[in-house]
């Protein structure tokens, strides 16, 4: 049952147009359930493993050709202050033309685990240049759609990153003097 919703929502998106033209494209919480999904089985098709629960949110950045998926454990900065602990767990890059496709997947921050050449996907160079990211969080052993905004400029990501290593209490005694 489970896989013929996923299979219906995959085929809701292709016919509403997610390969549409830039100014045409909206994202909707189906389609980040879509594309979190799709990553996490090609995740187990390629290495044979599950996803564990240690990740406890997803950010879904989302442009019109393609979307980055952020398992992650923590905040990342995009919807509060970011948490020191912070890791990311697995990052997938969906394309959206001609068909939702996994063309990249790292575990961890350098593990690659699919690198597909050429993309798809246009060309960029920060997430900035998304104009939407959504936050799913853990529900039981799924995520659920939270909230969605545009991303954060560099400046502002950088100043948020910047005040939680400000606020951190490091004991003097523990700070390492470079001569």
């Amino acid at each position: 049952m489970m896989r013929y919703r996923v299979f219906l929502v995959l085929a809701a998106i292709t016919l509403c147009g997610c390969q549409v033209a830039a100014g045409q494209w909206h994202f909707s919480p189906a389609a980040g359930e879509a594309m979190i999904g799709l990553c996490q089985r090609e995740y187990t098709k390629h290495t044979g493993r599950v996803l564990g629960d240690e990740a406890d949110r997803v950010y879904v950045y989302s442009r019109w050709d393609v979307s980055w998926i952020v398992f992650s454990k923590g905040e990342r900065g995009s919807f509060g202050e970011p948490e020191y602990g912070f890791k990311t767990h697995l990052r997938c890059a969906i394309a959206t033309k001609p068909r939702l496709r996994v063309e990249l997947m790292d575990q961890g921050t350098f593990a690659k685990i699919i690198d597909l050449e050429p993309k798809s996907f246009e060309e960029f160079r920060y997430l900035d240049e998304f104009p939407i990211v959504s936050l799913y969080v853990r529900d039981g052993s799924g995520f659920s759609y939270s909230k969605s905004r545009p991303t954060l400029s560099r400046e502002e990501l950088n100043e948020r990153i910047n005040r939680m290593y400000d606020s951190l209490d490091v004991p003097e005694d523990e700070i390492l003097v470079i001569q």
